[in-house]
């Protein structure tokens, strides 16, 4: 009979280790796994890929430009670097498609110089200087392009043929009927009535009288947008 009960003590003893085993584990803390660390990419720096540029004209651009000041800076108002888009709109009329197309042709294109009235700075003309790079096929091309739009738009334009230098009274020259033009008031007699174009925007003269009837005009075709108009000497009416 000591074999069996020391058989019944040994089970008992091993059924509480066994119990005692199952309720530290249940209470036992599992360890703690840290997951690697994942770095956050840093935030991309805003970048400003640009440098400056030294001077905003050309050797011969600013060669010409001390020249144009002195030749006509008294009378007029120079721009340089003007975006022909700040000079030419497209017209109305046109769609969607036809305007965007339009305006495309002309972005990033700009006159070298603006000439503009001294006091309510409407636009006199364009200027641009050729030098050698206007020799190429597209800038041919381009210039062709832009003659035409200004042509169409009533703006005058002048091409310069760039130079090694000038003189300020061939300049002088090259701008003699624009300011002449602009410096004239309107009852002045002009020296010259043989005119069939009108020298401010290009279009064509037309023969018209004053309100009173006795005095014979020569008055641009575009009137009121237009107001360019001359007396005719007496005989000279046609």
């Amino acid at each position: 009979m000591e074999w069996l009960f020391m058989a019944i003590v040994i089970i008992v003893l091993m059924v509480i280790a066994k119990k005692k085993h199952r309720k530290e584990t249940a209470f036992k803390t599992p360890p703690i796994i840290e997951s690697p660390k994942i770095e956050e990419p840093a935030a991309e720096e805003t970048k400003y890929p640009y440098i400056a540029i030294p001077q905003l004209f050309t050797p011969a651009e600013r060669s010409f430009l001390g020249v144009l000041d002195q030749a006509i800076g008294e009378k007029v108002r120079i721009f340089g670097k003007v975006r022909i888009a700040d000079v030419l709109k497209t017209e109305r009329g046109l769609n969607k498609s036809e305007k965007t197309t339009a305006l495309n042709r002309i972005n990033r294109k700009h006159f070298d110089f603006v000439i503009c009235d001294k006091n309510d700075l409407s636009i006199l003309c364009a200027v641009e200087l050729d030098d050698k790079s206007h020799n190429q096929k597209d800038r041919q091309e381009r210039d062709e392009f832009v003659v035409n739009a200004c042509k169409a738009a009533g703006v005058r334009m002048i091409q310069v043929p760039a130079r090694a230098g000038y003189t300020i009274s061939d300049v002088a020259d090259l701008f003699d009927g624009i300011i002449k033009l602009n410096n004239k008031k309107e009852d002045e007699t002009p020296i010259n009535n043989n005119l069939k174009i009108c020298p401010k925007c290009s279009a064509k003269l037309m023969n018209a009288t004053k309100r009173n009837g006795e005095i014979k005009i020569l008055l641009c075709s575009t009137y009121p947008e237009c107001k360019f108009h001359i007396e005719l000497h007496s005989g000279e009416a046609k």
